[in-house]
């Protein structure tokens, strides 16, 4: 039997806590907390999508030289396609650089729409999830365009000032 306020399965992110609702509702209503943000009953994809662009962040991050005093911001180009949470990829990435050399930073997201082209009429536009049809003729004959990118696109670094007289903040192009 399920009690409330135990936590169950040892603690793992798919454990369980329940809290009553409220004083005032029966006992048997409880809502059910996880300890990572949880979607679709299952462990939210930004997380393990965040993972590789920590790597990918670190690694772009250790290559340059001189190396920098500190990483400010990252730019990640992200396609409506993969359907991420803003909030939830940033709190993967506040979770995911603690205590690494990305500590501190920031990372901002440009939205990327859902481009296609009907192969019936040959219109070319965005469209909205999710359906796949055509602006102009309503055909769900159409080709991917775009919507799908997922990288990593800017990194926003501090060096000192003996490396840029005047302007201690320089931009760096991954890629």
């Amino acid at each position: 039997m399920l009690v409330p306020g135990n936590t169950y399965a040892h603690n793992t992110p798919q454990s369980p806590v329940l809290t009553h609702l409220a004083a005032t509702e029966p006992v048997s209503h409880y809502r059910v907390q996880f300890p990572y943000p949880f979607r679709y009953g299952s462990r939210m994809h930004e997380f393990s999508i965040c993972e590789r662009i920590v790597e990918a962040v670190l690694d772009e991050y250790s290559r340059l030289d001189p190396a920098p005093c500190r990483l400010c911001k990252v730019r990640v180009v992200v396609g409506r396609l993969h359907q991420i949470v803003p909030e939830y990829l940033t709190f993967a990435y506040d979770a995911l650089t603690r205590d690494t050399t990305a500590q501190g930073s920031k990372i901002e997201l440009v939205s990327v729409p859902v481009v296609v082209r009907c192969r019936a009429c040959g219109w070319d536009g965005n469209i909205e999830l999710p359906l796949f049809r055509c602006g102009g003729c309503g055909s769900l004959d159409v080709e991917m365009l775009g919507g799908k990118e997922l990288y990593l696109d800017h990194l926003e670094v501090e060096w000192g000032p003996d490396f840029a007289p005047g302007d201690s903040k320089a931009a760096y192009s991954a890629g």
